[in-house]
């Protein structure tokens, strides 16, 4: 037996069934205080079991497990002696204030440093004086119990043993039987006792020996079976391994052989690649070219367009029939419209004069009468306010379609009758004309109340094509304009610093317009004096100058230009040209 199930053994004899004071009176209320000495016995046992070796513990079972301190500490719980070791029990006085049962922890039955039922069982008869299968009958019978009620995972669980043991009633051990003994019998039981009780020591020191014996063996045995399963663990170890290494091995030579296919595909998608490469820039050229050749075609197209309605056009007029309304919804033709449009807005001719002047000029330039209804008065006005939205439409759209823009106005008096043209030039070059304005005065806030008044008008064209917000176009259409320009340079300096603040504040634009400072009546001025005194130079010299001096060009027409001037001009004209072919190549 191991010296860890000698200790629990002592353990379950002294501290666990011996307990000191206060688990005394927890197990056993109607138990009494422990003597001092009992429990200083008990308290010196428990200190030598805490930290021991085998050969303490041998020393323990050999001098001081005697049965006196067993005994004497079962007589301070209550427990009469006499019983206790009373090996024929015949007649037995049970006492009226003591708790006849022995309370065993049942923990060293589960574990594995646990006593085994046997040892305990023998242990038991020796203290209670019975036989051993009785002692082991009852353990069985208590531990199947403790087992049927316990709840599972509880610990701490203990188990009641009455005493003293007895044997059943059979044929072997005949029922003994319990009466009150007198004083005589008392004296006779205790000399009796005495003697068993020498006896069972020398009984307990011969079980000591055996159970050193047994101990003995039992850790050979532990030893033998440690290094055995030890060599088991490290051969199953070696051998895990192996395989281990053997499919990590397989997994390399897989993963190889997978990175090689990869590479090979990789080399065959590069050679791919570079075929679809080359494949796609030949089809780029070939895009190219095709669309250069669409180009063409569409200006070959619209000559013939062209070529077509001039045929159609000739056609009619040999037959004598110009049709001047589309087939559609018998209204005037687009070139009709557009012919009204042009004179009155280009032309300035009267709304009531309009019919008349296409049929003169149809007459004495054709030699052509129209027979066909031309448009009245008021159609010729629905036709201008039809041109009027049109050019709204440009407008809005080429100021959307572009970087940015540059506003300028100019002023003029017809008729005392102040008159304010606006105008836009854009990034693509092109110049377009928001109309004219009559106005009282023309300082700052008119020319900001006029411009506002023009972009609105703008976006509100515009978004009735586009069902779009027409304050956001309106935002849109205002963050172009980047520049201001004007001939009235006191006036258009104010105009562009109320300008840029009104698209700060008012519409939440972060924007900064510039004002070209274009003063173009004072160019002019200086200009003009400029050329009146190179005239005095000329005249100065005594003979003519430039083309003046060749006999062919003599009689071209001055229109009081000096020499000087045209060769300026000339030379600019020339850098001009030479700009423009360098943009060209």
């Amino acid at each position: 037996m191991r010296p860890t199930l000698v200790q629990t053994a002592a353990r379950v004899v002294i501290k666990r069934v011996l307990k000191v004071e206060s688990w005394f009176l927890k197990i056993c209320p109607s138990a009494g205080c422990v003597s001092s000495k009992v429990r200083s016995l008990v308290e010196s046992a428990v200190k030598k079991f805490t930290a021991c070796d085998a050969a303490d513990v041998d020393q323990f079972l050999d001098v001081q497990l005697h049965l006196d301190l067993i005994s004497s500490s079962l007589a301070a719980l209550g427990v009469n002696r006499n019983n206790i070791f009373e090996e024929a029990v015949t007649q037995q006085i049970k006492p009226t204030d003591i708790t006849n049962q022995v309370v065993v922890d049942l923990d060293f039955f589960r574990t594995q440093e646990g006593l085994p039922k046997t040892f305990t069982s023998i242990f038991l008869s020796r203290i209670f004086s019975c036989e051993q299968k009785v002692s082991q009958a009852a353990i069985i019978s208590c531990l199947k119990t403790y087992t049927k009620h316990r709840k599972n995972g509880t610990t701490g669980s203990y188990l009641t043993l009455p005493f003293p043991l007895r044997s059943q009633s059979t044929s072997e051990n005949p029922p003994t039987t319990s009466q009150t003994c007198g004083p005589t019998q008392t004296h006779s039981v205790h000399t009796q006792t005495l003697y068993h009780t020498v006896e069972e020591v020398e009984a307990l020191q011969n079980n000591v020996k055996l159970l050193k014996t047994v101990i003995s063996e039992l850790q050979q045995e532990k030893e033998n079976l440690f290094q055995k399963s030890k060599t088991t663990c490290t051969c199953d170890c070696q051998a895990t391994e192996t395989a281990g290494v053997a499919r990590l091995k397989r997994r390399v030579r897989i993963l190889k052989q997978r990175v090689r296919s990869v590479k090979v595909e990789a080399e065959a998608d590069k050679s791919r690649v570079l075929t679809l490469q080359k494949r796609c820039s030949a089809l780029k050229k070939e895009v190219s070219k095709l669309k250069t050749k669409n180009c063409d075609l569409k200006d070959k197209v619209n000559s013939c367009d062209l070529e077509v309605s001039k045929l159609t056009y000739s056609v009619e007029k040999e037959r004598g029939e110009i049709n001047l309304k589309s087939d559609a919804k018998n209204a005037f033709s687009d070139e009709l419209r557009q012919t009204v449009i042009s004179l009155v807005c280009d032309a300035g001719v009267s709304a009531a004069k309009v019919s008349d002047t296409i049929q003169i000029v149809s007459e004495n330039i054709f030699n052509y009468k129209i027979t066909q209804p031309l448009p009245c008065a008021q159609t010729v006005v629905n036709m201008c306010d039809e041109g009027f939205v049109l050019s709204n439409l440009q407008v809005a759209q080429s100021i959307v379609s572009n970087d940015y823009a540059t506003l300028h106005s100019d002023g003029t008096s017809r008729d005392g009758k102040k008159i304010v043209g606006t105008q836009l030039s854009l990034s693509d070059g092109s110049t377009l004309y928001l109309g004219f304005v009559p106005v009282a005065t023309e300082d700052a806030s008119t020319l900001l109340d006029i411009t506002l008044f023009m972009f609105r008008r703008l976006a509100n064209c515009f978004s009735e094509l586009t069902s779009a917000d027409t304050e956001t176009l309106l935002r849109e259409l205002l963050s172009k304009i980047k520049c201001t320009m004007t001939d009235r340079a006191a006036v258009m300096k104010l105009f562009a610093s109320n300008f840029e603040d009104f698209l700060n504040s008012d519409l939440g634009i972060n924007t900064q317009v510039h004002f070209l400072h274009c003063n173009a009546h004072f160019l002019l001025a200086v200009g003009t004096a400029c050329n009146n005194a190179l005239s005095a130079i000329e005249k100065e010299a005594g003979e003519e100058l430039g083309r003046d001096k060749n006999e062919r060009l003599r009689h071209f027409s001055k229109e009081s230009e000096t020499a000087t001037t045209r060769l300026i001009s000339y030379r600019a004209l020339l850098a001009v040209d030479q700009l423009q072919d360098c943009e060209i190549f």
